[in-house]
């Protein structure tokens, strides 16, 4: 009998490192799009996640203006 193989499984709840890699942008760069509210969050107890459905809808949003952040 062989060991159960491991399933990958792709997580609902994304951090902030990982939107970052997904967009192929900063950490700090999506952590300020978190703050102002571009990206919406969830935060369960003193983690905040941001779920892949929204990551999907940010990544459509042709109206995004990405260069304002920070100014």
């Amino acid at each position: 009998m062989s060991a159960p193989r491991s399933i990958p499984i792709d997580p609902i709840l994304l951090t902030a490192a990982q939107v970052a890699r997904s967009l192929s942008l900063s950490e700090r760069y999506v952590r300020a799009l978190m703050a102002r509210g571009d990206l919406k969050v969830k935060r369960i107890g003193g983690a905040v996640r941001v779920h892949r459905d929204e990551l999907a809808r940010f990544a459509a949003d042709d109206d995004t203006d990405a260069g304002e952040v920070g100014r």
